[in-house]
């Protein structure tokens, strides 16, 4: 996950708030809202390096990506009070190429997350073997890596096409490194992947 830091709110976003009293979950949908939602996916998507916040893949295409709310606005989890918190928004991809390619806002849905990318430790809880799956640390206690497992469950972090492109990435830094130490580590501080990289075994 990108360990995301907000910046400050946009004044759109802000405005908006400030003229708009008794806003409902509903008005995240609006046409009144749609211009101001586009500003902040925006923001939200340069922060990111125009990754996705949960996997880390790179969309050049800001349509594929949305504004998500890292707690949900609906459902039996649902933090209405949130739902215009800027600190709650994240940039998410949504791209849906198949059943197996699920986005990660099609795979978290409405519910919590028992680890948040708003958490400065969300990948210390994590490595990353040559294979390309991510993984509890080892000295995790049973407790632990249930919620650190549930968390990547519920993102689909480990579907055999993440796992896959993590892999090829992998690879081609071995290769790098070999090449020149340098150019490895701008490989690996670029692009797909890079906040999870560093979590290698």
């Amino acid at each position: 996950m990108i360990v995301l830091t907000h910046d400050s709110e946009p004044d759109e976003l802000t405005n908006f708030l400030a003229a708009n009293d008794n806003l409902q979950v509903k008005d995240f949908d609006s046409l009144e809202f749609r211009p101001v939602k586009h500003i902040v996916r925006q923001k939200l998507y340069e922060l990111q390096g125009n990754l996705c916040v949960y996997c880390e893949r790179h969309f050049p295409d800001i349509e594929r990506m949305q504004v998500e709310h890292i707690k949900p606005k609906s459902g039996p989890n649902k933090h209405p009070d949130l739902c215009f918190s800027y600190e709650n928004y994240a940039a998410s991809c949504i791209q849906q190429e198949s059943k197996n390619l699920q986005s990660c806002g099609q795979n978290k849905q409405d519910k919590l997350l028992p680890i948040e990318p708003t958490s400065q430790q969300c990948n210390d809880f994590y490595v990353l073997n040559t294979d390309g799956e991510i993984l509890p640390i080892p000295t995790s206690t049973r407790p632990e890596r249930h919620i650190r497992k549930s968390t990547t469950d519920i993102l689909g972090l480990n579907k055999a096409f993440l796992v896959r492109k993590r892999k090829v990435k992998i690879e081609n830094l071995a290769k790098i490194m070999k090449l020149s130490p340098i150019a490895a580590k701008k490989f690996m501080s670029d692009g797909e992947f890079r906040f999870i990289l560093h979590r290698m075994v």
